[in-house]
């Protein structure tokens, strides 16, 4: 019986021990910010949206859909000459026949193995440069 009252005593002692090890050092000032982090997300949390008619819509369901309802909706049309008078407005240069059957036509594999070359080729010379000049600017 004595015996074990004294391992109770001990599992207590040993438990309120390293209760106050964890509070003396646990991280005070991160754990703070996080729940003041936390307090803040939760008030920008949308949990509530209100439609056309005044009713609330509280499912996250219900909130997406009103919301790309609302985005997607279909504006009203533009007429054709008021977005040519903008493209004249903004003077655009003219694409020649020549330049429209370029962009149309399809890219071939030497094309692209071209490009890629080129861009491989460039990074190495700018990764040869960086290091010539690290080399140079080294402080022993």
């Amino acid at each position: 019986m004595k015996i074990n009252l004294l391992e109770k005593e001990d599992v207590a002692q040993k438990l309120k021990r390293i209760k106050q090890n964890v509070f003396q050092n646990a991280n005070k000032p991160g754990r703070w910010l996080a729940w003041k982090l936390k307090k803040q997300a939760e008030k920008r949390w949308i949990t509530k949206l209100q439609n056309k008619w005044g009713n609330m819509l509280s499912r996250r369901r219900n909130i997406a859909q009103k919301f790309y309802e609302d985005f997607y909706k279909e504006e009203e049309h533009v007429p054709e000459e008021n977005v040519i008078k903008c493209f004249k407005k903004a003077n655009l240069p003219r694409i020649s026949e020549e330049g429209k059957s370029l962009s149309n036509r399809s890219i071939n594999l030497e094309e692209v193995t071209w490009a890629i070359n080129k861009k491989i080729t460039k990074q190495l010379a700018q990764m040869h440069s960086l290091l010539n000049y690290t080399k140079l600017n080294k402080k022993y």
